[in-house]
C-alpha cells in the first residue's frame, strides 16, 4: 500500500475527519505546502492508546529520497525488523554489527578523517542493538525516542505498594474479626456443643471472608468506574476498562479476589473456631499475651508502610518542585512558541517586525529547535595551530535575537550580530564544550563539521562561549553544544517573549497577524515553560499517585489501629471498669491505652525511616540534579501518622470510658 511515492494510509479517525463517511481509498490529500497531491491507498484501525507510537496517517518513505541515501553515519529514520519465529536475537545482533566494518567504518574515515578503530571503547563507539517493540515504552532509555517513555521501575514500585496496601487491608480484617470475636464466642460454643466439627466452622468463616472479598470487588469496580474520569484528569492519562474484556484478565481478577478472601479469613477462621467452650462459659476468653503481640506486630507493619509511603511521596514531590523551579540558565517563562516558522517563507522578517510593534511583545527569534526538545548532534573537529580533536556535540541553528529572547549569558566573546556579515561562518559553544576542548585559547579557533550538510559551510570560527544552560531536562547532565547561525527561514519554531499582562490578547494578536502572512499552515502555539515541564510528567504522575497511595494507606492503617484498640479495650474491660470505680479519670484511661500505641508508632517510625532513606537515595540517583534529603520529610510524615493515631485512640477510649463500671464488673 505504500510502495509508490506520495501514497498514504489513513487511520479511521483521520479518514472520518477528512472524508466523512465516504470511502477514502483512491482519494487525494494535500499535505501542508506540498503542491503535489497524496493518494490514499489504504485504511487502518486507530493506533491503540497503549502503543509506543501514535499517528493519524502513514506515508511512503520512498517519497523522500534523501532518507534512502546510503549514509550510515546519520540517523534520519527508525528501523523495525520483523524476525522469523525462533530467531536467535543475540546471533542476529552479532550479524548486524558485522555491517559496521563494511559500511560504517569507511564513512567515518571519509567524514572525520580518522579510522573508527581510533575511538576508545565505550566512547562514541558505534554499535547496533535490537530491542523488542513491547519493551520500548518501559525499558528503553535511549535518546530521541518517538514519544516520551515510561519507566518500568515506577510500574513495579506501584505494584508493590498496591500489594502492600492490600496486605494491610487483609491484616485489618484479621484484627477486626478477632477483636470482635467475643460477639461470636457463644455461637461457636453452641455449635460445638451441638456436635459441629471444627473444620466445618473453619469452612464457614472462610466462606464469609471470601463473600466479603467478592462484595469488595463489586464495590471496587463500581467505585473505579465512577472515579475513572476524575482519575484520568488528575494524572492526564487515558485509562479504561478494556482489561475486563480480556478473559484471562477476568480469570486472574477472580482468582486473586478468591486468594485475598482466603488469606484474610484464614487467621480469624482458625482463631475463632479454636474457642474452648469451658473457657468461654467461665468468661476467660483469649487473654493471652501472644494474641496481643501478634496484633501489635500487624500494627507496626501497617504504620511502617504508611510512614514509608508518606516520606517517599514528599521526596518525589520535592524533587518535582526542584526540577520545575531550578535555575536553567535561560528564562523559559513568558515565551510563546509558534510551530512551523518556515510556513512564513520569505515573509518571516516582515512578520517579526509586525508583531514587535505590539506593546506586549518584547523580542522574537526563530530556531530549528527549542530547549526541552530533541537537538541534532554531529561530530566536530576542533582546529588550532597545535591541536586537532574530534568531539561529538549537540547543535542548534538560531537567529540573531536568540540570546535576547532566551536571556542567555555570554562568558567569553559575543553573540551573532546582523552588523557582521561574516557571522554566517561563525559559531558559539557552551562552557561544557569549551571544557572538553580543554584549550586556554578558544575564541578565534575553528570547528569543522564532520559529514556533509547541503547549503551550509563546514568550517566555523568560534566567536563566543555562552554560559551553560539546560537545553535538555535538569535530570540530565549538560552536554557540549554548538550554536550555528540560521539567517534564513528553515523549518522550526518562532519564539516570542511577551509581557505578563494581557497574555490571551497578545496570543490572539499573534494568531491574527499570522493569518495575514500565510494560510498554508495553521497557527499552532504553546508556552515554552509548559512544554518544557512536560518532560517531567512521569515524575509528576509518580508524585500524584503516591499521594493517593499515602491517603489510602493512612486510612487503612488507622482502621488497623482501631482494631487493635478495640481488641485491647475489650480485653481490658474489667480493668477499665475497676479503674473508673476507684476514681480514675477519662484522661488517665486514655493515657493507659495511648502509651502502647505511641510505642508501636515509634517502632514503626524507626523502621520506616531506615527504609525510606534507602529507597529515596536509590531513586534520586536517577537524576543528575537532585535534592538533598531533609529531616523534615521524615519528621512530618511521622507527625501525620501520630496525630491521626491519637485521634483514633481517643475516640475508642471515649467509647470505652462511657461504659457503666457496674456493667463491666458484671461480666466477671
Amino acid at each position: 500500500m505504500l510502495a509508490k511515492p506520495r501514497s498514504i494510509v489513513l487511520t479511521q479517525t483521520a479518514a472520518q475527519r477528512y472524508f466523512g463517511n465516504e470511502d477514502p481509498v483512491g482519494k487525494h490529500l494535500r499535505i501542508e505546502t506540498d503542491t503535489n497531491l497524496y493518494t490514499v491507498t489504504g485504511l487502518m484501525q486507530d493506533v491503540p492508546f497503549n502503543s509506543h507510537i501514535h499517528f493519524d496517517m502513514l506515508g511512503s518513505l520512498v517519497t523522500f529520497e534523501k532518507h534512502l541515501q546510503n549514509i550510515w553515519v546519520t540517523h534520519n529514520v527508525y528501523t523495525y525488523v520483523r524476525v522469523k519465529k525462533g530467531t536467535n536475537i543475540d546471533s542476529l545482533t552479532v550479524g548486524i554489527n558485522k555491517l559496521i566494518a563494511k559500511y560504517v567504518a569507511p564513512q567515518v574515515k571519509k567524514y572525520l578523517g580518522v579510522p573508527l578503530s581510533s575511538f576508545p571503547e565505550g566512547e562514541h563507539t558505534i554499535r547496533y542493538h535490537l530491542q523488542p517493540v513491547r519493551s520500548i515504552h518501559l525499558f528503553s532509555h535511549l535518546d530521541n525516542e518517538l514519544e516520551p517513555n515510561g519507566k518500568a521501575l515506577y510500574v513495579y514500585s506501584f505494584s508493590v505498594i498496591a500489594v502492600l496496601i492490600l496486605l494491610i487491608a487483609c491484616l485489618n480484617f484479621m484484627n477486626l474479626s478477632t477483636a470482635n470475636s467475643a460477639n461470636r464466642a457463644r455461637e461457636v460454643v453452641l455449635r460445638k456443643v451441638m456436635g459441629s466439627e471444627r473444620k466445618l466452622l473453619i469452612f464457614q468463616f472462610l466462606t464469609e471472608s471470601v463473600l466479603f472479598s467478592f462484595m469488595a470487588l463489586f464495590i471496587a469496580l463500581l467505585m473505579a468506574e465512577l472515579a475513572m474520569p476524575a482519575f484520568n484528569r488528575y494524572l492526564s492519562i487515558n485509562l479504561n476498562f478494556q482489561v475486563l474484556k480480556n478473559f484471562p484478565a477476568i480469570v486472574t481478577i477472580i482468582l486473586f479476589t478468591l486468594l485475598l478472601g482466603v488469606l484474610a479469613g484464614n487467621y480469624p477462621a482458625f482463631f475463632i473456631s479454636s474457642y474452648d467452650p469451658v473457657k468461654v462459659l467461665h468468661g476467660n476468653l483469649n487473654k493471652g499475651v501472644k494474641n496481643r503481640r501478634v496484633r501489635s506486630a500487624f500494627v507496626v507493619f501497617q504504620f511502617t508502610i504508611s510512614i514509608l509511603i508518606i516520606i517517599l511521596s514528599m521526596v518525589v514531590l520535592a524533587q518535582v518542585d526542584y526540577m520545575l523551579n531550578k535555575e536553567l540558565g535561560f528564562e523559559k517563562e513568558r515565551i510563546v512558541v509558534i510551530r512551523r516558522s518556515d510556513a512564513l517563507k520569505d515573509k518571516i522578517n516582515d512578520y517579526k517586525q509586525d508583531i514587535l510593534k505590539h506593546p506586549n511583545v518584547e523580542s522574537v527569534t526563530n530556531s530549528n529547535s527549542i530547549p526541552g526538545r530533541d537537538f541534532m548532534s554531529s561530530s566536530y573537529i576542533f582546529e588550532s595551530d597545535s591541536v586537532r580533536e574530534t568531539l561529538l556535540m549537540n547543535m542548534i541553528f538560531v537567529n540573531y535575537d536568540f540570546q535576547e529572547a532566551f536571556k542567555l549569558q555570554m562568558v567569553k566573546g559575543r553573540f551573532f550580530s546582523m552588523t557582521v556579515p561574516s557571522d554566517t561562518f561563525t559559531c558559539i559553544i557552551n562552557q561544557t564544550a569549551a571544557r572538553e576542548i580543554g584549550q586556554s585559547t578558544i575564541i578565534g579557533n575553528r570547528l569543522e563539521m564532520a559529514g556533509e550538510l547541503k547549503k551550509y559551510p563546514r568550517k566555523f570560527k568560534i566567536i563566543g562561549v555562552v554560559k551553560d544552560f539546560h537545553f535538555e531536562t535538569v535530570d540530565k547532565p549538560i552536554e557540549p553544544l554548538v550554536m550555528l547561525l540560521m539567517p534564513g527561514n528553515w523549518e522550526g519554531y518562532l519564539n516570542v517573549r511577551i509581557k505578563s499582562k494581557g497574555v490571551d490578547k497578545t496570543v490572539k494578536f499573534l494568531e491574527e497577524t499570522w493569518k495575514k502572512y500565510t494560510s498554508e499552515y495553521p497557527f499552532v502555539s504553546f508556552f515554552l515553560d509548559q512544554d518544557f515541564d512536560q518532560n517531567y510528567r512521569s515524575v509528576i504522575r509518580t508524585g500524584k499517585v503516591l499521594i493517593i497511595f499515602s491517603v489510602i494507606s493512612i486510612l487503612v492503617a488507622c482502621l488497623g489501629l482501631f482494631g487493635l484498640v478495640l481488641f485491647t479495650s475489650n480485653q481490658r474491660t474489667n480493668e477499665i471498669g475497676i479503674r473508673k470505680a476507684v476514681g480514675a479519670t477519662f484522661y488517665r484511661i486514655i493515657f493507659m491505652l495511648l502509651k502502647e500505641t505511641v510505642r508501636l508508632i515509634l517502632l514503626s517510625t524507626i523502621i520506616a525511616w531506615g527504609l525510606a532513606f534507602l529507597f529515596s537515595k536509590l531513586w534520586l540517583k536517577n537524576f543528575y540534579s537532585r535534592i538533598q534529603l531533609s529531616p523534615r520529610y521524615f519528621i512530618f510524615a511521622s507527625l501525620i501518622v501520630l496525630s491521626l493515631s491519637v485521634l483514633v485512640v481517643v475516640y475508642q477510649c471515649y467509647a470505652a470510658s462511657r461504659r457503666d463500671p457496674g456493667d463491666a464488673l458484671k461480666m466477671e
